[in-house]
């Protein structure tokens, strides 16, 4: 028998696999369903979407839900650069490459759901196809609030 931890760090990286690829298999699914459903809306580039009567109010709003990411976006991006700001001393004495590429990804989750965002409020003549745009603001909002909710959560 080996040492009591290797049997169940074993356990941990079989179920967190099983997880991930369940993720993966239900967003590749998700993803198949939505082409099917919705497809025919997303054909085309940006500049070929008609003008909307509220397109001021969506610019206004894809501004402000951008300036609120940047709430939990702030705190991310300076400890991927190095701040200990907010962290106790244990978390401050575990930090790893880990920690900072980890930190760094939070960030770039934020980043992309609100270039998505903004793509989208602000479509200036754009050649860019027009799936794009909601694929950065729907799968960088999701995995920030996926991951959010879910260190949330498990912090008890």
């Amino acid at each position: 028998m080996g040492p009591p931890g290797a049997c169940l760090a074993a356990r941990f990286g079989v179920v967190n696999s099983g997880f991930i690829v369940q993720g993966l298999a239900l967003d590749a699914l998700f993803a198949l369903y939505a082409g099917d459903r919705w497809g025919h809306l997303w054909r085309g580039a940006l500049r070929h979407l008609p003008y909307s009567p509220t397109a001021p109010a969506l610019r206004v709003t894809a501004v402000a839900a951008s300036l609120t990411a940047l709430v939990p976006g702030t705190p991310h991006l300076l400890r991927a650069t190095g701040s200990a700001s907010g962290l106790n001393t244990t978390r401050i004495a575990e930090r790893t490459g880990d920690f900072y590429a980890l930190e760094a990804v939070y960030r770039l989750f934020v980043a992309v759901a609100v270039a998505g965002a903004l793509l989208l409020a602000f479509r200036r003549r754009s050649a860019m196809p027009l799936r794009v745009p909601p694929a950065l603001a729907w799968g960088g909002s999701a995995a920030t609030a996926c991951w959010g909710s879910w260190l949330s959560l498990s912090a008890c």
